[in-house]
């Protein structure tokens, strides 16, 4: 799975109001359906470490926003 590419860096605002406003089957329309500013895109060869790294570092650049849930261990993939 490490030669999968890595996209955790890659937090995507969604920046209309309405769900309803973004096509089916944009991320950002199950994100607004459920509340939520963002998503993150991550790849399948990441773990939950590199995601939680590179959301935090997103929040100190950007004013904390943002938290990540997942895995309590954190070698395992966030993809598994």
């Amino acid at each position: 799975m490490n030669k999968y590419p890595t996209y955790s860096s890659d937090i995507v605002i969604c920046d209309k109001n309405d769900y309803k406003e973004y096509p089916r089957g944009d991320p950002c329309r199950l994100a607004k359906a459920r509340g939520k500013p963002a998503y993150v895109r991550y790849g399948g060869g990441e773990n939950f470490a590199q995601l939680y790294e590179n959301v935090r570092k997103y929040n100190e650049d950007n004013g904390y926003q943002f938290t990540a849930f997942g895995g309590a261990s954190a070698t395992v993939s966030a993809s598994e």
